[in-house]
């Protein structure tokens, strides 16, 4: 007989972690085809013109007649994800999918925002913009996942030996 040692990780944990990895890869692809769609919407209720091309970029025909309409119309994309994300926040209950919801609604709310200025002709690095909303979600989230699994300090919850 063999002696073979027996991992048993937290599946609270555990679970969470691989959970919330498949949310966010999901609803991050479904945030870009809201995003697009939110400019879309925008610029038509607005009055302009424009078309989803193969790229998924949403890409103006004719712009509104309004001062401030390309300003709205790129505030809208990240805004529109935002919106929607925190309406479906309050409607499921599985924190690993608020949690990904979360960070994706918060990072698209300061992008919306940094498109919004770029396009208002102010020199804005989208890339530092997009970054910061992700930290700037990231953090609570993480502050939550330390509040709900901070006191199993352990990742191994059982270790036995087992007889083969």
């Amino acid at each position: 007989m063999k002696l073979r040692r027996s991992i048993r990780p937290h599946n609270s944990g555990v679970h969470f972690a691989i959970e919330f990895a498949i949310a966010w890869i999901l609803f991050i692809l479904l945030a870009y085809a809201i995003h697009e769609y939110s400019h879309l919407l925008t610029l038509k209720i607005l009055g302009g013109e424009g078309a989803i091309t193969e790229w998924n970029l949403m890409t103006p025909i004719h712009m509104p007649d309004l001062e401030s309409g390309k300003a709205i119309v790129a505030i809208a994309g990240g805004w529109g994800v935002m919106i929607v994300y925190s309406i479906l926040m309050l409607i499921l209950e599985d924190k690993s999918e608020r949690a990904a919801l979360f960070i994706i609604a918060v990072q698209q709310g300061v992008y919306g925002v940094g498109e919004m200025l770029f396009h208002s002709g102010y020199k804005v690095n989208m890339f530092t913009v997009a970054f910061s909303g992700y930290i700037l979600g990231i953090v609570p989230v993480l502050y939550l996942i330390y509040k709900i699994f901070g006191h199993k300090r352990k990742i191994v919850k059982k270790v036995s030996y087992v007889y083969q």
